[in-house]
């Protein structure tokens, strides 16, 4: 997908970019079908299959920027609103599943836990997009850290003058407190 002058694929005539439409559905049934039969830890990942996905990969990319079919459909909002938070979801999701598994055990692999765990990914990724990730591209890192840091004092000035301001972030450190220490006994 690199190797390809982005110019050239969006300027594509119709016949080509019925070819990339073919190459990026295929390069999708790839990714589902080793999605749905190569699992993590098995040998065929390590055989080819990894190399196998990227190019599966790089095919679906190549004919996203086409302006064909498959570009259409993967330029719509809610696809684009998670593309554009997908590397938090990426990086979200593996803390969240080591969470839900300490909690819940391994034995809880089950379609509610997963949904629960995906849904999480999710909102945390959209809320790191919203308030982190934003900013910096907005107003560059230095500039997003000097406003953060002037938030953090009207906060803390706020709760000096009414301690009262500082209850409503108490109450989720507090159930989270509780919640460390839930089965834990006590001499």
């Amino acid at each position: 997908a690199l190797g390809w002058p982005l110019q050239r694929i969006i300027s594509a005539a119709a016949a080509q970019t019925r070819r990339l439409d073919l190459i990026g559905l295929a390069g999708a049934a790839v990714l589902a079908w080793e999605l749905a039969r190569v699992s993590g830890s098995g040998g065929a990942v390590y055989l080819g299959g990894i190399a196998v996905a990227a190019v599966a990969a790089g095919a679906v990319v190549i004919a996203a920027a086409a302006p064909g079919v498959l570009g259409g459909v993967l330029s719509r909002a809610p696809l684009r609103w998670i593309g554009i938070r997908s590397y938090g979801i990426y990086l979200w999701h593996w803390p969240v599943i080591a969470l839900f598994t300490a909690r819940a055990g391994t034995q809880s692999t089950g379609f509610g836990i997963r949904t629960a765990e995906t849904a999480v990914a999710i909102m945390l990724a959209a809320a790191s997009w919203r308030w982190i990730e934003a900013p910096i591209l907005h107003d560059g890192l230095a500039a997003t850290l000097r406003s953060q840091r002037a938030i953090i004092a009207r906060s803390i000035a706020a709760a000096r003058r009414s301690p009262r301001r500082a209850l409503p972030a108490l109450i989720p450190l507090a159930a989270g407190h509780r919640g460390l220490h839930r089965g834990v006994r006590r001499p």
